[in-house]
């Protein structure tokens, strides 16, 4: 499975490769749902990409294409092999998301850095250079913090 998710990945590397580079001065908010934690094992089940005044540019969900099932990740997330056996591979809307981020002037993840960059990254996207830092963002009595990429 591994070598497969390797081969797959690299395909979508390749279409990463080629998105037009055209800078926008776009803040996005993302946020990804997985089979699991490990970038190296897991897939990105479900995408969603919004503008920080709440414009949804992108959300899709996506068949994972070695991965069959993800009962702890279900628990989590919510996202079942049912929910996804007639979505699209990533590999079909990899480009839509690579040509949004990657040209994002600001890119918002809720702990983006060590969790959802590492699996974007495995697909081949690459994100432009950017400050990096912490927003806190508070919901009620209780904080939390927004990472910058």
């Amino acid at each position: 499975m591994e070598h497969e998710l390797d081969a797959y990945r690299k395909q979508c590397a390749d279409i990463c490769a080629v998105v037009p580079k055209n800078p926008t001065n776009l803040k996005l908010v993302f946020d990804l749902e997985t089979t699991g934690l490990n970038p190296a094992e897991d897939e990105i089940l479900e995408a969603a990409i919004v503008t920080t005044d709440g414009d949804i540019l992108f959300e899709s969900r996506f068949k994972p294409a070695c991965v069959t099932e993800w009962p702890k990740a279900q628990n989590v997330n919510g996202v079942s092999p049912e929910m996804v056996a007639d979505a699209p591979g990533i590999i079909d809307k990899i480009g839509e998301m690579a040509a949004l981020l990657q040209n994002a002037e600001t890119i918002i993840g809720y702990n983006g850095k060590h969790f959802d960059i590492p699996f974007l990254e495995r697909y081949g996207i690459r994100f432009r250079k950017q400050q990096k830092g912490l927003l806190p963002v508070h919901t009620g009595s209780k904080p939390f913090f927004i990472q910058f990429l």
